[in-house]
């Protein structure tokens, strides 16, 4: 069963900035940033703000159901970016159903499924 490992994340601030620089698609729950990348994977980052989802909790599960639709969709990527997830809204049960479908819209919609 494949993982998400420490290679797979985006972790430097220059990332993320660099990701934020390159094309983006948006749907009314989150905001996904991706850019072609020269590493032999892609590589994701995943942004929930405090400003906007002020319970920990609740942030903390929103990371850990997309990070496991990213972790069980990344071969089905086609070719290597480096892709960065906005939440900007949550208006629908916070379920891996709900945010699955949420998620594989916008990827389907950029193209790079």
């Amino acid at each position: 069963m494949p993982g998400f490992k420490k290679e797979e994340r985006l972790s430097k601030d220059k990332e993320y900035k660099k990701t934020y620089q390159g094309r983006s698609c948006q749907n009314a729950f989150f905001i996904l940033y991706f850019i072609p990348n020269h590493k032999k994977m892609s590589r994701a980052g995943f942004v929930i703000k405090k400003k906007r989802f002020k319970s920990a909790v609740l942030r903390n599960r929103l990371k850990r159901l997309l990070k496991e639709v990213y972790r069980l969709h990344k071969s089905r990527i086609k070719g290597n970016f480096d892709i960065v997830i906005v939440a900007i809204e949550i208006g629908f049960p916070l379920n891996y159903k709900e945010v699955e479908r949420r998620v594989m819209d916008l990827f389907v919609k950029a193209g790079i499924v």
